[in-house]
This record gives C-alpha cells, sequence and structure tokens, in this order.
C-alpha cells in the first residue's frame, strides 16, 4: 500500500505516540488511537459490511460530510480515525461510512487505528464482516424506512 504520507514526512506504517486534543472524549479516542496508529490508502482498505446508512449516527448525512472535505469546509484529518483490522492480508474497516467518505474524496493516505492490538474488537469485527463481495463494494441504505432509494442515488451522484 503506497500512500501520500511521505509529503508529511512520515511512511506509511510508521507508530506515534500519544498526543492531547480538544475534548475529553475525543481526546480519549485520539490518543488511543495515536498509540495504535498506522497510516493507510482508503482505497486499498476494505469494507466489512455490504450496507451502510446514509447517516451517521448522530444524523449527519455522509453526502454532507463529503461535500465539506471536497469544498475545504471540513479536513479529512478531524474525523475520528478509522479502526482496521488485518484478516487474511487485507485491511477492513469497522468504520464502513467514513471509510465510504474518505474513499470519495480520493483521500490518499490518512491516519487509521490497528484494532489489532485491542483483542475487544475482534468481536466487533467478526459481527460486521460479512460483505460477500470480498469487502471491495458497499450499498448506501437509508438510514430510516420509507425513503426512496432512487431519490438517494441521484443525491449522492
Amino acid at each position: 500500500m503506497v500512500c501520500s504520507c511521505l509529503e508529511r514526512g512520515l511512511s506509511c506504517h510508521q507508530r506515534l505516540t500519544p498526543i492531547l486534543v480538544d475534548g475529553p472524549s475525543k481526546a480519549k479516542s485520539r490518543r488511543r488511537a495515536m498509540t495504535n496508529a498506522i497510516f493507510l490508502d482508503p482505497s486499498q482498505v476494505r469494507y466489512t459490511q455490504e450496507n451502510i446508512f446514509d447517516k451517521f449516527t448522530n444524523n449527519i448525512p455522509i453526502k454532507d460530510t463529503l461535500h465539506d472535505i471536497l469544498h475545504g469546509f471540513l479536513d479529512a484529518d478531524d474525523l475520528p480515525p478509522i479502526r482496521v483490522w488485518l484478516h487474511e492480508g487485507e485491511w477492513y474497516s469497522l468504520d464502513n461510512r467514513r471509510l465510504w467518505v474518505l474513499r470519495r474524496a480520493g483521500v490518499e493516505c490518512i491516519l487509521m487505528e490497528n484494532g489489532m492490538n485491542r483483542p475487544t474488537l475482534y468481536t466487533e469485527f467478526s459481527q460486521k464482516n460479512r460483505n460477500s463481495r470480498q469487502g471491495l463494494e458497499v450499498n448506501i441504505v437509508p438510514k430510516y424506512a420509507g425513503l426512496c432509494l432512487g431519490a438517494l442515488s441521484a443525491a449522492l451522484d
């Protein structure tokens, strides 16, 4: 996996020391991720699920986050790190919506959290790893029943 981390002065798989960021819960998440840091090209990370909701847990549409990254209102590095798991020589995401956004935004290299150092994530990986297409594709489905899939597809394009 080759990514553009060299321009940052880092190798793709370089482990970093913990850093502090604002906010108590985000700081804890970022410190843990930085302890298990790995830089990967999102296009080389596979999806664990076949379907993802069109909105994040906080109800922000994934297409809005994509738009904000593409138009410079949001930096991809400001998203929480994607948790990844190495399985049969391939990296798989435990955070498929964020992965979709980063792939569509054309991000070539970003900090991810190597979940292999957190055995408790194996259960989550095992439950999510249901993609019959080797994790190469994902479908976007409405978070709430009753939405028109055709309108959603048109809105995402």
